[in-house]
């Protein structure tokens, strides 16, 4: 799984084993999309239950934020990740370079927290496009590049 810079991710991992050797479970983690990685190992004994979270299950996000889509470039999918700290009316459209409204992604109340969107740009041509998010008063726009 990639996460986009400035963006969070929820975590859990459960364990409950149920032979007498105790379970490992091997954890990595890379830093970077340049290199850096750690590696961890988790072990569990029998009758043991473990959860490990960095993220609280009921984290609503503070402001409204637009995250660069990812993967960047892209070829034919990219996902768009965007939050909103209330239940709102959320607009998500993609535009060409001369402004033109490709595709309308969302359009419809949404609740409060992050949502993750799937944009198929598999019947547009090669370039640059922008997403934006219009919600609660606000738009953001952030742009995309589709390599064919």
């Amino acid at each position: 799984m990639w996460i986009p810079s400035g963006a969070s991710f929820k975590l859990n991992i459960k364990a409950s084993p149920t032979s007498n050797e105790p379970y490992e479970a091997l954890i990595r983690r890379t830093g970077t999309m340049f290199g850096g990685s750690e590696l961890g190992i988790l072990t569990v004994n029998k009758g043991a239950e473990v959860i490990i979270s960095n993220e609280d299950e009921n984290d609503i996000p503070e402001d409204i934020r637009l995250f660069q889509n990812y993967p960047n470039p892209f070829n034919p999918s990219t996902n768009i990740i965007y939050s909103i700290p209330k239940s709102s009316e959320v607009s998500l459209t993609v535009y060409n370079m001369l402004g033109q409204k490709v595709s309308t992604l969302v359009n419809k109340r949404m609740s409060a927290g992050k949502h993750t969107v799937a944009f198929d740009a598999s019947n547009l041509a090669s370039g640059m496009y922008f997403y934006r998010l219009q919600t609660q008063g606000k738009v953001l726009v952030e742009k995309m590049l589709l390599i064919k």
